[in-house]
């Protein structure tokens, strides 16, 4: 074997060895990472929303679930073309306590002021869900058209 064979046989017998060590190494800090953050963070919008108080305000069912011990804040949108404009509406509800099962809320958003009411038909609605727990976090989402009816 040439002299250049021989090295280029050594480098490419040390790549995978060196590849292999890199990724032992960085194995244990992603697991540290990972027990640190929650495991479970579920999010999901039902329909229909009902509509509340002649349009001020829509109460929309949203499932979660989250690791037992968690905490929990959801941020929900909901925005409905109504006539020539669109009725839009948001909330943010704080300290959900999580169960490790689903739970299942009815969240209420109140109308943005100045804006029109909301009214039987299709909306968008959209739902972030942050998770806490042994100093870590997590987030879910979910986004889908739902229908809107009176109370």
């Amino acid at each position: 074997m040439t002299r250049v064979r021989r090295g280029i046989s050594i480098v490419l017998a040390t790549v995978p060895i060196v590849g292999g060590v890199a990724v032992a190494a960085a194995l244990p800090a992603g697991a540290a990472v990972n027990l640190q953050s929650p495991s479970v963070a579920v999010v999901q919008i039902g329909s229909p929303g009902v509509i509340e108080a002649r349009g001020a305000a829509v109460t929309v069912p949203i499932a979660v679930v989250c690791e037992p011990g968690a905490t929990g804040d959801i941020s929900a949108q909901v925005t409905e073309r109504s006539g020539g404009a669109i009725a839009s509406a948001g909330t943010y509800v704080s300290s959900i306590v999580c169960t490790g099962s689903l739970q299942k809320l009815d969240v209420t958003l109140i109308a943005s002021a100045g804006g029109k009411p909301f009214r039987n038909g299709t909306a968008f609605a959209s739902a972030e869900f942050f998770v806490y727990a042994n100093g870590g976090s997590i987030e879910a989402q979910d986004q889908r058209e739902i229908q809107l009816k009176k109370a």
